[in-house]
């Protein structure tokens, strides 16, 4: 799961809360285990993230119009 999550960031694709808990979900659907649904909640997410601290949540900037101006040849610049 861990390696997951970090591969996806580098690639450019963050995972969410909700992808991770979905991701659990499907891993866990036919396999017996302890969470309602076969969904973990919020509190496994939390120990999930206390237990692999480089995991953590981060908030994306806000996108100025000055940013989302910039083509290709002021990067190459």
């Amino acid at each position: 799961m861990k390696k997951w999550i970090i591969d996806s960031c580098r690639k450019g694709f963050p995972r969410h809360k909700a992808d991770v808990i979905a991701s659990v979900k499907e891993f866990l659907h036919k396999r017996p285990n302890q969470f309602i649904d076969n969904t973990p909640g919020i509190g496994w997410y939390k120990t999930f993230l206390k237990r692999h601290p480089d995991t953590a949540t981060r908030t994306s900037g806000a996108v100025t119009s000055a940013n989302s101006c910039v083509s290709e040849k002021d990067i190459r610049n």
